[in-house]
């Protein structure tokens, strides 16, 4: 009887004392929170990596690098309204960066948090969906890998450019 009383106290006292190796509340983890199930995408941690890479990339103007991050062929809309064209490589984008990522596409990326993504079939949303990204592979052998597979950078009122209105 002792030793077993023994061992549940030693059981109790190192379950009190291990450390907590659960992310913080505002830290993603490896799982798949069930707001982004509908993206397939495997955990929150990798939505919210490259999320912040978007982000830092942009900030920074850094056209080379999110020229990378690009799923091609990718449509963007034209300034002048004729419709969406198609974007063919990392060369074209870097060449027509600053149409694609217009003012709205810029300010909507940096408006949005982590908190604020949404999510469908189609992957993960920024803003109100002035960019979308998810995992694509162009042939079965292929891993995934993350990308931005679209960017809607259509002008519209200014007012409209945020999903929620909030970020000025």
């Amino acid at each position: 009887m002792i030793r077993i009383l023994s061992f549940l106290l030693v059981l109790f006292v190192s379950a009190g004392c291990s450390a907590d190796t659960r992310p913080l509340a505002n830290e993603p983890g490896d799982e798949l929170s069930e707001r982004f199930y509908p993206s397939g995408i495997e955990s929150d941690k990798l939505i919210h990596d490259f999320f912040s890479e978007i982000k830092r990339l942009v900030n920074d103007r850094d056209k080379i690098k999110l020229s990378k991050l690009i799923s091609y062929p990718i449509k963007v809309y034209t300034p002048e309204g004729d419709g969406k064209v198609d974007i063919f490589s990392e060369n074209d984008f870097i060449e027509y960066f600053s149409i694609i990522f217009n003012e709205r596409v810029i300010h909507t990326i940096n408006c949005e948090t982590f908190a604020g993504l949404g999510a469908s079939d189609s992957g993960i949303m920024i803003g109100d969906g002035a960019v979308w990204f998810s995992e694509v592979k162009l042939k079965d052998e292929d891993p995934w890998e993350m990308k931005i597979t679209a960017i809607n950078n259509k002008e519209k009122p200014r007012k409209l450019w945020f999903k929620n209105g909030s970020c000025e």
